[in-house]
């Protein structure tokens, strides 16, 4: 099976470090996959050398999946502004498989359908429940999967202070919210608690007042390679000590399972995603949203003093890890859905709640217009053509202006040129 696994953005994040591992478990299990990022970035770093990667614009992505003719392309519900839906009509007999990481809450409704793609997949079940009623399609959840070969437990007794440890992106306060570890740190700091921050932008990248609090009580704030990450959270057990999550919201964070699976218990607000991989039935605890600074540093610290406690939260928590979110799992589910395109409507003529006329039609179409004014300037007039009717249909307000639609004579012009010729 050729797959080719879609993303616009190439920052260092848990979809984009999906897309790698699962690429590279697929080559594993002898199919052709590639990756294609519609930009340039630090993920570029972290993908390996045997897995052929991929970079450029819509166009670029539009004629290389063309003439690829891939099985199946996979993308994220995320990525319908850019206009990915129009694979499905250039690329005969290629798949559309959409996965949504938790882009809900982030980026809102995705619009995705029967008529635009041919499955429709989310990695949690708080993202299915709430996205089912948008679409005809029957969502079916797939849990994100890690390996749990690189990512296991090692045997060290506790050494030293305990260390708590903070992963993510510090410059999204939206979402990961690195500002309430910053208002808890005089009070972790006061405690003894050590403090260790993997965060690919370090403290440059942080807002200010965030800079301020954590200069003097971060041990150590900074990028950690990709192939580093086991050992990191491995370091962090064998202090006895936990990672602590801050996040408004979550798909279902890779950072939390693999850090569970190194026998690392994890600390987060009890809130969609976290709750779906932190389990206080195997380990992990779960706190309210409404927590205050003071309150949230005095549960850590009395978490992490209890050492004989904290031994048995690091076995339960990877061994529930390894049953539940085990990459070969991750396979079985994905490669099912894979063989059984395409899925039947749950039902006709689905109620949709009312959405931005400009997020559901005028930014994909306008992705496709540009896409169709590269593909001119390359040449390729019948690509060219077809996207700009692909435009029209999904937005034709767009082409209220006389350029627009000046550009859309001539693609069509020039497309039966080229066919008669």
């Amino acid at each position: 099976m050729r797959i080719l696994l879609v993303h616009k953005y190439a920052i260092i994040g848990g979809l984009e470090i999906w897309m790698v591992t699962w690429a590279r478990l697929l080559r594993q299990m002898g199919h052709e996959a590639e990756l294609f990022f519609l930009q340039r970035g630090s993920i570029e770093r972290e993908i390996p050398t045997e897995i052929p990667a991929h970079f450029g614009d819509l166009a670029d992505l539009l004629m290389y999946a063309r003439r690829s003719a891939f099985d199946i392309i996979h993308a994220a519900t995320s990525d319908w502004d850019v206009g990915l839906s129009t694979v499905r009509e250039f690329c005969p007999g290629t798949r559309l498989v959409v996965t949504s990481h938790g882009e809900l809450l982030a980026h809102g409704k995705a619009h995705w359908s029967s008529a635009n793609c041919d499955a429709f997949v989310t990695c949690s079940h708080w993202d299915m429940r709430a996205q089912q009623p948008e679409t005809d399609l029957p969502i079916q959840v797939v849990m994100n999967g890690i390996d749990t070969t690189v990512f296991r437990p090692r045997s060290d007794a506790p050494n030293g202070a305990p260390i708590l440890a903070w992963v993510g992106r510090g410059w999204d306060l939206k979402q990961k919210r690195i500002d309430i570890l910053a208002s808890a740190a005089s009070f972790l700091r006061v405690a003894g608690i050590r403090l260790w921050i993997a965060d690919p932008g370090g403290p440059d990248k942080a807002h200010a007042s965030v800079r301020r609090a954590l200069a003097e009580a971060a041990e150590f704030w900074g990028p950690v390679p990709r192939a580093a990450m086991a050992r990191f959270y491995q370091e962090v057990a064998a202090s006895g000590g936990c990672v602590l999550s801050t996040s408004a919201f979550e798909g279902l964070p890779l950072a939390l399972i693999e850090a569970q699976a190194c026998g690392c218990p994890v600390i987060g607000p009890d809130v969609r995603g976290v709750n779906e991989c932190v389990d206080p039935a195997h380990g992990g605890i779960l706190y309210s949203g409404d927590c205050t600074s003071e309150s949230l540093a005095s549960l850590v610290r009395v978490t992490l003093s209890d050492r004989a406690e904290m031994a048995t939260r690091s076995r339960k928590c990877a061994s529930h890890i390894a049953a539940q979110f085990s990459m070969e799992r991750m396979a079985v589910e994905y490669l099912r859905i894979y063989r059984e395109l395409p899925y039947r409507r749950l039902r006709e003529g689905i109620e949709r709640r009312r959405t931005s006329y400009v997020t559901r039609r005028w930014v994909p179409a306008h992705s496709l217009f540009l896409a169709s004014q590269r593909l001119a300037e390359r040449g390729n007039w019948e690509l060219a053509a077809s996207t700009a009717r692909r435009s029209l249909r999904i937005c034709p307000t767009l082409y209220l202006r006389a350029r627009r639609v000046a550009h859309l004579a001539r693609a069509q012009v020039r497309s039966l040129c080229k066919t008669s010729a």
